[in-house]
């Protein structure tokens, strides 16, 4: 009896710990949580109704992930994205999803995902036309996603999308969609275009420069 009592109780607490973790995570994704704001286990223990432990283990999650650093006589805070790690998340972005582009283009998969690739890119086009930018930004991440998902391998797409996690929270994404919309689109177009071919150089080439773009945009963002 005293075994399966053990096992409710951390059942339990890692149910409140995935709980801290997805709240915490989606307010700093949403910027509710702002760069460099100090984040009180005590008042998000208060908020949530649940104790400092599940919270602080959902710090030391976020931490891992690079999204929150503890600072020893301050506290846990928002990491901000300074140039250089932006330069190294949209890097490594660029090359692992050039890399999936390359491969789905070799694959019969391309197939199966041709009418979706297609809707995305015809939705796209309507918000160019509308001037929509928050919802192009959410096309956007389809877009990708779907590319992601035709590659079997577990940890490179695990990988790919915590770099997402790290990039998808600069509110600069909207800025790079505001700014030029109908070249984001027209890359968006190639590099689907280049993988229904069976084109796998074209798509990598394709995929990374895309990425590359949005790392310099983003860049030039931070500096002004």
């Amino acid at each position: 009896m005293r075994k399966k009592k053990v096992i409710k109780i951390a059942k339990l607490s890692q149910s409140k710990v995935s709980i801290a973790y997805k709240i915490i995570k989606e307010r700093i994704m949403s910027e509710t949580y702002k760069f460099g704001q100090v984040l009180s286990a005590t008042s998000l223990s208060e908020e949530l109704d649940m104790s400092r432990t599940p919270i602080l283990e959902a710090f030391k999650m976020l931490e891992s992930e690079g999204i929150v650093r503890v600072v020893p006589q301050v506290g846990v805070i928002v990491r901000p994205l300074n140039p250089d790690r932006v330069f190294g998340i949209f890097t490594i972005r660029a090359i692992l999803e050039g890399y999936v582009a390359g491969e789905a283009a070799k694959k019969k998969v391309r197939f199966e995902i041709k009418d979706q690739a297609m809707k995305l890119i015809e939705e796209m086009q309507q918000c160019i036309e509308k001037g929509d930018v928050d919802r192009y930004a959410e096309l956007n991440m389809k877009f990708h996603q779907m590319i992601i998902d035709t590659l079997d391998n577990h940890h490179i797409k695990e990988t790919i999308m915590q770099l997402w996690d790290l990039s998808h929270y600069v509110n600069a994404r909207k800025f790079v969609f505001a700014e030029n919309m109908q070249q984001s689109y027209q890359e968006h177009k190639d590099c689907l275009e280049a993988i229904m071919a069976g084109d796998s150089e074209k798509a990598r080439r394709v995929m990374e420069e895309h990425i590359y773009r949005s790392r310099e945009k983003i860049l030039r963002l931070l500096q002004d």
